[in-house]
């Protein structure tokens, strides 16, 4: 360990010694992967002429059932089962060669066997040959001897010779009987049967041409019947003669190659398999006890003293840096290093701890100076929004949603009476906190002023008056002021007459609605799409537009701002103006207490923890 004496060193050759075992890993994985694929490829051949020789034991039953009655056998030089059986020997000799070039079957004894079994498999082919070719000398129906036999029968039957239709059809019968059952004793019946046709032919009144004529025809068909005899034979009257037996015979030697070659392999291929398995595992584990060995020793060389320094640093967090000195290790490499540094940063901690706690009480102080001024700015601004117990006296019902975003809030709703005139608005103030409180004080000092001592009860009017003092006390005209304002929605009540259920409404707004519930159904009265305050822009803005409408006992008014709408939730999704329509449109029929409850339920439930967007405020009222 003479040249690892720094832990980058020493991380450095851990690093090297585990990306070595997991290089060598991957190496051994790929050669599993490698093995295993052989295995499976040498078994894979294995199954491949298995199903090839199966494919020409099916060509040659396909020929017994089906073959041997179709014509086309028997009029095709080069049949269609000839051309199978032979597309099938080639695909067995081309997985014999495969399984001669594989790995695993590439010994003596494996070249032997399958040296012998190509011997077996060319042996079959033959005989198979042997009989396609003497079936279709034998023929069927109309083809081959047997076409030629009846064609000779054919003939004397036509002759209808006197007292010879029974012989012939005796004939016949024995003819069937014999192909059908295949025993000797049928043969010995047909012959005399032709031997008594013979004679009858004989004795009949034949011209001396037509006798001769007829019985060269009956010589010929005992000629040929004899032939088709010798040739059943040839092929095999049953399935332990002739050359059936010899196909069975090399058909069961082939099977047993089969499956003591496949034992044989299967057998082979199960070792290689153990035998790749285990050496991986051994391997494995070889390289992964030296992993763990190494990973001890780093352990050993980094642990130790890491606990020691980790011990001195608790200690020291424990008791807060104070009163505690930090033990200094003496070691070349980066934890001395590390002891020496934190060392000296502890006793420059405790030097400036002083300070800062210093500052800390400072800024605390300060802290709670602000806090309780916003407090009791809170307080203030509480107090001059009206109470409800003054709603109750000009309203039949009301209910307020008043819940600023932090202490001090920029929304506020005002509400004065002068003479017959009752003013009712809901102000939302450019910002909110301290900033938007302030714009509101500014907001109803300019209403209060403009309404009582100024007397203007036009509801458009003291807009206009309002847009202007806020422009003048923000001096907005300056290129450097602020572009703060406020948007509105205001509403002057007159009671046509003393104890009349009849009012006149007079509406006026700078971009704020006012929602009424009249005869039955939900109005929404937009206001101007102008804002209170702001820059002076060189184009005059349009004035703002009074809306009156006649109300009725029970009608309610509401009124809002925009931060209702626009309060999102945790998809950054927003309630929006439409939501809140529907809403109100709901509820609207239901006392204040219950509406106020479903509103703000509806406002938790979509907000869930995300945090209050802006300063929110309805005001709903209904008349008596």
């Amino acid at each position: 360990m003479k040249y690892l004496r720094s832990i980058k060193s020493k991380l450095y050759f851990s690093f090297f010694i585990f990306l070595l075992i997991a290089v060598s890993l991957a190496v051994l994985n790929l050669w599993l992967n490698e093995q295993r694929n052989d295995i499976e490829q040498t078994i894979l051949k294995l199954h491949q002429l298995q199903n090839s020789i199966q494919t020409i034991q099916q060509v040659e039953k396909d020929f017994l059932t089906d073959e041997v009655i179709n014509a086309d056998f028997y009029t095709e030089e080069n049949s269609n089962i000839e051309k199978r059986l032979d597309h099938s020997v080639k695909a067995v000799f081309r997985d014999i060669a495969a399984l001669k070039n594989d790995y695993y079957t590439q010994s003596n004894t494996y070249e032997s066997n399958l040296s012998l079994l190509e011997n077996n498999i060319l042996q079959y082919e033959r005989r198979l040959s042997v009989l396609f070719k003497t079936h279709k000398e034998k023929g069927f129906e109309n083809y081959g001897l047997i076409g030629e036999m009846r064609r000779y029968i054919h003939t004397i039957e036509e002759a209808q010779t006197e007292g010879s239709m029974v012989t012939i059809l005796l004939i016949r019968r024995h003819e069937k009987d014999f192909f059908l059952r295949k025993e000797d004793k049928y043969i010995d019946r047909l012959l005399q049967e032709v031997k008594n046709l013979e004679l009858l032919l004989k004795a009949s009144n034949l011209s001396k041409t037509q006798e001769t004529s007829l019985l060269t025809y009956l010589h010929n068909y005992k000629q040929v019947f004899k032939s088709v005899v010798a040739l059943n034979r040839k092929i095999g009257i049953n399935r332990s003669m002739g050359i059936r037996a010899e196909i069975i015979q090399v058909r069961k030697t082939i099977d047993k190659q089969m499956v003591q070659l496949s034992t044989k392999i299967q057998l082979q291929t199960d070792q290689e398999r153990s035998i790749v398995i285990y050496s991986f595992l051994l391997f494995t584990a070889i390289l992964l006890s030296i992993g763990i060995y190494w990973i001890y020793r780093v352990t050993i060389a980094f642990g130790k003293p890491i606990k020691v320094l980790s011990q001195n640093i608790q200690e020291a967090i424990q008791h807060n840096f104070e009163g505690v000195y930090f033990p200094v290790q003496e070691s070349d490499d980066e934890l001395g290093q590390l002891s020496r540094d934190f060392h000296t940063m502890q006793c420059r901690i405790q030097e400036s701890l002083a300070d800062v706690k210093n500052h800390s009480n400072n800024i605390t102080q300060q802290n709670n100076l602000l806090l309780d001024s916003l407090r009791y700015g809170n307080a203030i601004q509480a107090a001059m929004l009206p109470k409800r117990s003054s709603l109750l006296r000009h309203f039949k019902d009301s209910f307020v949603i008043y819940r600023p975003q932090q202490l001090v809030s920029g929304d506020f709703y005002w509400m004065i009476k002068r003479k017959q005139r009752l003013f009712v608005a809901v102000v939302d103030c450019t910002g909110h906190g301290v900033p938007g409180a302030f714009m509101s004080m500014i907001g109803m000092t300019l209403l209060n002023k403009i309404i009582s001592q100024r007397k203007i009860f036009n509801p458009a009017q003291v807009l206009e008056v309002l847009d202007h003092e806020v422009k003048e006390a923000l001096q907005q005209h300056e290129k450097d002021s602020f572009a703060d304002g406020m948007d509105i929605a205001l509403c002057m009540l007159e009671q046509r007459e003393e104890n009349s259920t009849k009012y006149e409404l007079t509406f006026a707004g700078a971009k704020r609605p006012v929602l009424l519930r009249k005869n039955n159904q939900v109005v929404e009265i937009k206001g101007s799409n102008r804002a209170i305050g702001g820059h002076i822009k060189r184009k005059t803005p349009k004035p703002f537009v009074n809306h009156q409408l006649t109300l009725s006992k029970k009608d309610r008014i509401y009124l809002f701002t925009d931060g209702y709408a626009d309060q999102n939730n945790h998809e950054r999704k927003k309630i929006g103006r439409v939501a809140l329509y529907e809403l109100i449109h709901k509820t609207c029929w239901m006392d204040f207490n219950t509406q106020k409850e479903r509103l703000e339920l509806f406002l938790e439930k979509h907000q869930g923890e995300e945090k209050q967007r802006d300063d929110i405020t309805i005001l709903g009222v209904e008349l008596e």
